[in-house]
């Protein structure tokens, strides 16, 4: 197989497609995702009732209880889901009984790594 070199021109246009892709997948996608040291504010309402599920990850084998909170984020008119482990939830449940809705949470820790944490703050801080 051979290759070609393109322009510069039609690998900026090729790099904003795949932006604009990655856009409209976050878009329509209903779960909140976070890279590694990706930061996002979300909106919750603690009178909604997270709900608790088990889950499956098929790379570890392992099985674990975990809390989706539905939430908004304050860009998107759509409600999304956040799906916390144990700990996450107990940090997000702690911002609650403070009287803290919108919640700034931020990932450590690349996909795949077991010592990935998550924090949570309260967005105007």
């Amino acid at each position: 197989m051979s290759q070609i070199q393109i322009s510069e021109n039609a690998k900026a246009r090729i790099e904003a497609r795949q932006a604009e892709r990655k856009t409209i997948q976050d878009e329509q996608s209903k779960w909140v995702k976070l890279k590694d040291k990706e930061t996002v504010v979300l909106q919750f309402d603690p009178e909604k009732e997270a709900k608790l599920v088990e889950s499956e990850n098929p790379t570890y084998k392992t099985k674990s209880k975990r809390y989706e909170y539905e939430c908004w984020d304050p860009n998107q008119a759509r409600p999304r889901i956040f799906s916390a482990n144990l700990d996450t939830s107990s940090q997000i449940d702690n911002m609650f009984v403070e009287g803290f809705c919108t919640l700034k949470i931020r990932r450590e820790g690349a996909q795949g790594d077991k010592n990935t944490k998550y924090f949570v703050t309260p967005a105007g801080s």
